[in-house]
């Protein structure tokens, strides 16, 4: 039976959300600081696989990767800041290698709205009759509110200009 649990720093929004799942058998874990090792490594000790989402992963991610390395708790994310990925390979990938822990970043960047895209194509397609549904192209159109770019992908932009200015 598969066991999993959301985080975040704040237990009315994670209630909040788990009362949208669709399953009732969902833990809730409260980490007020990503920043806190002593707290990261108490989270990372709870779980064999943990699915990060915390980005801007230059500011806030290195923590929680450090302790998932630590734990030998295996790693996901979702991040598309490349430099932040090769600092953390070279910091920590031997150590990981040590520990068990496999670091997966880039889970999803990029690819999951067209993902989705095919996967929604395909269940369309496969109500047509005999075998004349063919697939000859897709597109796919990103939409940002109000004509911004999304909060995180700001914060990620704002956190670099430093180093743009050397």
């Amino acid at each position: 039976r598969l066991r999993w649990a959301i985080a975040g720093r704040s237990k009315a929004k994670l209630e909040s959300l788990k009362s949208r799942l669709a399953s009732d058998d969902v833990g809730v874990l409260i980490c007020p600081d990503v920043g806190n090792a002593e707290s990261m490594r108490d989270l990372t000790s709870s779980t064999k696989i943990l699915v990060s989402a915390v980005g801007p992963y230059t500011l806030l991610g290195e923590t929680i990767f450090q302790a998932c390395v630590q734990q030998g708790t295996h790693y996901v994310d979702v991040t598309g800041e490349v430099d932040w990925v090769w600092r953390m390979k070279q910091r920590y990938q031997e150590e990981a290698k040590r520990s068990g822990s496999t670091l997966c970043s880039f889970a999803g960047y990029d690819c999951v709205p067209c993902d989705i895209m095919l996967h929604l194509a395909h269940k369309e397609l496969s109500k047509c009759d005999g075998d004349s549904a063919v697939i000859t192209g897709l597109e796919n159109v990103c939409y940002t509110p109000n004509g911004v770019f999304p909060r995180g992908t700001i914060r990620t932009t704002i956190s670099k200009l430093p180093e743009l200015s050397t």
